[in-house]
């Protein structure tokens, strides 16, 4: 699908799980617009807490624009029954529509992924039955393919590794800017000039937007107060207000995934 639907982007995960509850849970198949907004707000009622009202409120007309173009992608067949419109799979569209399922990035928006993680692990053996039960002949590869990706094991495995990473980061940004706060203190204590001083930080500790505007450059339109500011308390105190919550947030997620893990393997 061209990537131009921001709401279909914001909230694909609900969209295709939807679609394919209609496909899974209608007559032949084929479904109709009012199908598809049902199921997106019956699933995403599910998460309402994560919402502003009882589900994802959907628009008609938003609807109509997803389904015509996961038609034009060539994932839908559209006919017309009594003059109304309806769809259904074509032989690639169910499973591309689960791959994208299991396929998305929940590392920033980690609620999600409990979503995914449940409607996966519920319904996996459905979903791999619609797939293997439909009339084109399914190669091998793709039968081993559709379970790799249907198997929630792997999906707390790829989940762990981002977040992970992003503990990692955020570790390395605290030490980092601890010890920004301690040399600059230091320096300052040795009566350095400011000018100086910063020419140090900037080689020992460059920030991520150097290559846009370096730190010299930065720090000549601060004032000198803000200048004391931003070398010796603000790198200690984002530390300690920013990354540190953030970083107790991520291993506190991590011990979720890994209780996941265990219901999975005790499932088994």
């Amino acid at each position: 699908m061209p990537r131009t639907d921001a709401f279909y982007d914001k909230h694909s995960l609900f969209i295709n799980s939807a679609l394919i509850a209609c496909h899974a849970n209608t007559q032949n198949s084929i479904f109709r617009q009012k199908d598809l907004k049902f199921f997106i707000e019956l699933l995403s009622n599910w998460m309402e807490t994560t919402l502003k009202g009882h589900c994802l409120e959907v628009q008609n007309t938003q609807i109509q624009r997803i389904l015509e173009s996961l038609k034009e992608e060539g994932l839908l067949k559209k006919n017309l029954i009594k003059n109304r419109p309806t769809y259904q799979f074509t032989s690639i569209g169910l499973l591309e529509i689960i791959t994208r399922i299991v396929s998305d990035d929940s590392t920033h928006d980690l609620q999600n992924f409990y979503f995914l993680y449940h409607f996966v692990s519920l319904y996996r053996d459905k979903m791999n039955a619609l797939i293997v039960g439909q009339k084109t002949t399914i190669p091998t590869s793709y039968s081993i393919e559709i379970k790799h990706l249907l198997n929630p094991h792997n999906l707390i495995e790829r989940q762990t590794r981002k977040i992970e990473l992003e503990v990692e980061k955020l570790i390395k940004r605290i030490s980092e800017a601890e010890e920004m706060s301690n040399l600059s203190k230091s320096l300052i204590d040795k009566n350095i000039p400011i000018k100086e001083i910063i020419k140090k930080i900037e080689t020992r500790y460059p920030y991520q937007l150097n290559n846009q505007r370096n730190m010299t450059e930065l720090f000549k339109t601060l004032s000198p107060d803000v200048q004391l500011i931003e070398l010796v308390d603000a790198p200690i105190y984002r530390a300690k207000t920013l990354w540190t919550p953030l970083l107790n947030h991520y291993n506190n997620y991590l011990n979720s995934l890994r209780d996941l893990l265990k219901l999975h393997s005790y499932k088994l």
